[in-house]
């Protein structure tokens, strides 16, 4: 992907001290970051987690015979997947370049100060943004990654003054516009590798 950056620095800039970089991983908030608990994943769960990112519409028995099951098992399975937290949802990608014209932008984000209540100030107001696609916490250089889309430069443009009118602690911010999709919405990839099992593990358990 190319980026043509546009640079914007607002006056504030913020230090980051070593009292802001704890111990132990954390989250925005300063809190333990939690992960929850893995389901135990075999050969054919990978194999229906792979055919549903290629095709999220097929129905159960064609999943089921793509993986080498019958229909209730593998319905079974899809159900213990989704209630699980591994499926998170089924979702339609869109075509951008067959929607009105929209630009594509990121930006990096950096607060002026650096706790607990900002993070939250700052957080709640991006998840009540509609142009902010993606938005993600950063460890390192900056603290997030916004995916923002728009309809043209001034249209973003329009967008960052309204947050930075709205005083949500943006102390700077980096601006890159998108000129070219190479790759997007991509597969995760679930193979055995990675999930922390041998390639040599195979299910015991095909009905």
């Amino acid at each position: 992907m190319r980026t043509l950056g546009l640079r914007h620095r607002n006056q504030h800039r913020s230090a980051v001290t070593d009292s802001t970089v704890p111990d132990t991983l954390r989250d925005k908030n300063s809190h333990p970051i939690r992960t929850m608990p893995r389901l135990k994943l075999d050969d054919i769960d990978l194999r229906i987690l792979a055919a549903l990112q290629a095709d999220g519409r097929m129905t159960n028995r064609v999943l089921a015979e793509r993986v080498g099951l019958t229909p209730s098992p593998c319905h079974a399975r899809l159900r213990r997947l989704i209630d699980g937290g591994v499926i998170d949802g089924f979702h339609a990608s869109l075509n951008l370049k067959a929607l009105s014209p929209l630009t594509l932008f990121f930006v990096e984000v950096t607060l002026r100060e650096h706790n607990s209540t900002a993070f939250r100030q700052f957080e709640a107001a991006i998840a009540r943004a509609p142009e902010v696609i993606e938005c993600h916490g950063t460890g390192g250089g900056f603290d997030y990654l916004m995916k923002v889309a728009a309809h043209g430069v001034e249209d973003y443009q329009a967008f960052i003054q309204r947050l930075l009118d709205a005083e949500i602690g943006i102390g700077k911010y980096f601006s890159y516009v998108v000129t070219n999709v190479v790759k997007s919405g991509g597969a995760l990839p679930v193979t055995p590798a990675s999930t922390g099992r041998s390639t040599a593990t195979r299910s015991r358990n095909r009905i």
